[in-house]
């Protein structure tokens, strides 16, 4: 019998392009980080990216299960929705700008080289694939890698990333800001992998540093053209200053309807800065008020709607 120089994986289902693949893969890292390792592998099976090569990743520690893998699919998935959104937004005002996230297939290993051993010995990081290991499967880029984060990035490039990281937390009413963008660019096309998500509840994995992440953003965070008008964190507690103030948003017009669902009484609900505002339908949400975009299944922040609507109440007070 053979020896088996590469490892192979079963069949998994690619979400964004389509199709059923299997991955063979080379036995020795391409690529080591301080978590993960990353291999060079080729895509086989039936659907367009047949033949392509691919970027497979490996925990560095123990046996990953399907479930290890959960965070990193939800990062994967909410940043490449927000990304479409903020593709839209850059349409309307005549960027072509095009962010593009892929969501990783996750797949089991089927055969491991022989030559895991050899790896070993050559000095590559003591991590030996395991059969029915779960590893993860991204389109390879090709290309100069960039962190567009970074100082060094192109004014544009830097712009616009910065930009979508602040979109982000204005487009999920607060609850989350993507960071550490990374990739490739072609022409207005952004290719970047594994985001980074902090979030208000610190559900996206050991990456998500929470409200203190978020916090951290907007502290380095220096607004540019393309997001200048959206609300900051850090504004949110500079208006109203006046303790009385924060009634006028809702006294300027009829407030009638506008109720919450945590108080569900006749008398309108006048929220406080920082207070939070309960929501399911229109009928029981302040952003109707203001005929503000929301999907009336989420809490936020009554100082969010303050915030986009400041211009607003200090023109009518004045």
């Amino acid at each position: 019998m053979g020896q088996q120089i590469s490892v192979e994986t079963l069949c998994g289902q690619d979400e964004d392009f389509g199709g059923r693949y299997w991955c063979s893969f080379e036995p020795y890292p391409y690529r080591v980080g301080p978590r993960k390792l990353s291999y060079m592998g080729i895509l086989n099976g039936e659907g367009p990216r047949r033949g392509k090569r691919c970027l497979v990743k490996a925990f560095r520690q123990g046996c990953a299960m399907k479930e290890d893998w959960n965070h990193e699919i939800e990062r994967a998935k909410m940043a490449k929705s927000l990304a479409m959104e903020f593709n839209k937004e850059m349409s309307e005002i005549g960027q072509r700008v095009n962010l593009v996230i892929h969501t990783p297939m996750l797949v089991e290993i089927d055969e491991v080289s022989s030559y895991m051993c050899i790896a070993l010995l050559l000095g590559k990081p003591k991590k030996k694939i395991r059969e029915l290991e779960y590893v993860s499967v991204e389109p390879y880029l090709s290309g100069k890698f960039q962190n567009f984060n970074s100082s060094k990035t192109k004014m544009f490039d830097s712009m616009v990333m910065n930009a979508f990281s602040h979109y982000t937390w204005c487009c999920t009413q607060g609850e989350c800001v993507v960071t550490g963008m990374k990739g490739v660019k072609e022409f207005e096309d952004y290719f970047l992998t594994t985001p980074v998500i902090h979030s208000r509840e610190g559900k996206y994995g050991r990456t998500d540093l929470g409200q203190m992440g978020i916090d951290n953003f907007f502290a380095n965070h220096q607004c540019n053209n393309f997001c200048r008008d959206l609300p900051r964190l850090d504004e949110l507690g500079c208006f109203p200053k006046d303790s009385d103030l924060d009634l006028v948003a809702f006294q300027l017009e009829s407030a009638g309807g506008i109720f919450t669902k945590k108080f569900n009484s006749d008398i309108p609900v006048i929220p406080r800065i920082g207070s939070t505002v309960h929501c399911d339908k229109p009928s029981h949400c302040v952003c109707e008020f203001f005929r503000l975009p929301c999907p009336h299944r989420i809490e936020h922040t009554s100082g969010l709607i303050y915030a986009i609507n400041r211009s607003y109440v200090q023109e009518k007070i004045r």
